[in-house]
């Protein structure tokens, strides 16, 4: 008898175009034929009375039937007193013995890995992704005192590990700039600042665009920058990013000599094109 949890069963479309049983039946055989084989699928057998098979295809009458059936009885054999369908059976068996070997399969990968790894369930791959510190960190359970926080901060822990230098990170933390959440606090920030290096950073792009409008020296303007950071409040963000946070103080000080655009600094130039557009 078929596993009734199975829901279908295999069909092969070429080896029933092929056979030459069904390719001599009308297609009103056809019809009744692959009804009784899905009557098998499920219930393992038909009857073996002719007038009772009729009664499994209720919508062509008993007349009609007992007509056609001589073109299908061709294609069932007695058993138990029933009728199968041979190849139908092989079919089922064929896909029971595949069910059972995936089945001892699989048993048999959970034993090893219980065997080794002391239980059944697959192990997860580690994210290379992380290092040591932030796996470490971020995968402590959390107990039922500490608060929900904790993760966030564990987080933001491993990032501000990725500044080495403790000066370096002090003068990160105080910078409080625009740009995004970790802007200012990454090495890279600071390759080309015009030194001394400070809370608010001067690039030594815009250091140059500066002094062009200034017209003055650097040690001018960098009594200026002075003077600009010893006003700031510790600790208080600066609201822009330090190209406009300095163009901005610049102006106050001096004049609008003519904003430079930071898109064309890098093109002398360009500069003074724009520059020139400011004067007009």
């Amino acid at each position: 008898m078929m596993d009734r949890k199975a829901p279908a069963y295999q069909w092969y479309p070429k080896d029933y175009d092929t056979d030459e049983a069904v390719k001599l039946m009308t297609y009103e055989q056809e019809g009744i034929y692959r009804r009784l084989l899905d009557h098998q699928a499920l219930h393992g057998s038909i009857p073996a009375v002719p007038a009772q098979i009729a009664m499994l295809v209720p919508k062509v009458t008993l007349k009609r039937f007992l007509s056609l059936w001589p073109g299908i009885a061709g294609k069932f054999e007695h058993h138990n007193s029933r009728l199968i369908n041979a190849k139908l059976e092989r079919v089922k068996a064929d896909t029971a013995a595949f069910k059972e070997g995936k089945s001892r399969g699989g048993k048999a990968s959970a034993e090893a890995r219980a065997a080794t790894h002391g239980t059944a369930r697959p192990q997860r791959a580690p994210n290379r992704s992380q290092n040591t510190t932030s796996n470490t960190t971020a995968t402590e359970p959390l107990t039922a005192a500490e608060p929900a926080t904790a993760t966030a901060t564990a987080t933001a822990s491993a990032r501000s590990s990725r500044i080495d230098h403790p000066e370096e990170r002090e003068r990160a933390r105080a910078r409080g700039i625009g740009g995004g959440v970790g802007a200012g606090t990454f090495p890279r920030d600071h390759l080309h600042c015009h030194q001394p290096c400070a809370r608010v950073c001067v690039s030594e792009r815009q250091h140059g665009i500066l002094r062009e409008r200034h017209g003055g020296t650097d040690a001018d303007l960098d009594a200026f920058y002075a003077e600009v950071r010893a006003r700031l409040e510790p600790g208080l963000p600066i609201g822009d990013k330090p190209w406009q946070f300095w163009d901005a103080q610049f102006s106050a000080k001096f004049g609008s000599v003519g904003s430079v655009n930071p898109r064309t600094a890098g093109n002398a130039a360009a500069a003074a094109r724009f520059i020139a557009r400011g004067q007009k």
